[in-house]
């Protein structure tokens, strides 16, 4: 790979993971309901404000990094990167509900355009490095083989974990329905002790089982992912037949076996495509 492109895709890692570090890290279900609103409420523009403000700080971190590893003392051009990078996310979030007045309310769209725009950005800003004096500042600066590594298996535990969670439940949102998703959840809760009278323990906290549901999916993944990347593949075999095996008597509740199916497959389809990505980028 050339010397150019290689520093460009490194400076592309290290934004990419300030990026779903901020977005998925650092920040948690109540803070993406409210800076979603479109800042019509003071705390909303609040929300926003803050969700931006961790975002220049972790690109700030990116700067810290390239300051150290370059001895570039002229930083006013790596400020700007951050700058730029977190006024582009506060003003994407912002304007989210404007998918909704194009119609598209598909909100597992929403959210993929939502990244698509906020990568996009990214890809700009390196391509216009790309072309300016900074470039030969940046010729000197390499990531050790250790620590490029490190990056990407971040970035993978985050696409697997809390990307993928999201994605699925706003999938099946879309396809299922909230209230739909709630009443598979509370049917199970009413018959559970009828249909399945060997589990002493009951749905009665659908708040609990969302959460439990979240650690299951992503222990799920993780081990498809690892299974996938040193080709395994049977473990997957015994991976996804435990699980069924588990959830056998809830199978008699339609509106949850659908919603297991379906969250299912596309946990696994989730986990293997990573998994391949990787396997064909590490070679």
């Amino acid at each position: 790979m050339p010397g150019e492109v290689r520093r460009m895709l490194e400076l592309f890692l290290l934004l990419l993971l300030a990026h779903f570090a901020g977005d998925f890290v650092f920040q948690d279900e109540d803070m993406a309901q409210k800076k979603n609103g479109g800042g019509k409420t003071s705390q909303e523009v609040q929300s926003l404000l803050f969700h931006a403000s961790i975002h220049f700080l972790l690109y700030l971190g990116v700067i810290v990094i390239l300051v150290f590893g370059l001895h570039y003392s002229d930083i006013k051009w790596l400020f700007l990167i951050a700058t730029l990078l977190a006024v582009s996310h506060l003003i994407i979030d912002w304007k989210k509900p404007c998918w909704e007045c194009i119609g598209i309310n598909n909100r597992a769209l929403i959210f993929m355009l939502d990244q698509a725009l906020h990568i996009s950005i990214i890809i700009l800003i390196i391509n216009w490095l790309s072309k300016s004096s900074i470039l030969t500042v940046l010729q000197s600066f390499e990531l050790s083989n250790f620590f490029e590594t490190v990056i990407f298996v971040i970035i993978g535990i985050i696409l697997i974990t809390d990307f993928s969670n999201i994605f699925i439940r706003l999938f099946l949102e879309t396809i299922k329905g909230p209230v739909n998703v709630e009443v598979a959840i509370n049917k199970y809760n009413d018959d559970g002790a009828e249909t399945a009278p060997e589990l002493s323990n009951p749905i009665n906290n659908k708040e609990n089982y969302k959460k439990t549901g979240r650690y299951i999916g992503n222990l799920e993944r993780s081990l498809t992912f690892l299974a996938v990347i040193s080709g395994a593949y049977e473990v997957l075999i015994g991976i996804y037949g435990t699980k069924t095996a588990m959830r056998f008597y809830e199978f008699n509740n339609k509106d949850f076996a659908e919603y297991y199916f379906i969250g299912t497959l596309l946990s696994a389809l989730l986990a293997i495509s990573i998994a391949l990505f990787y396997r064909w980028v590490l070679g």
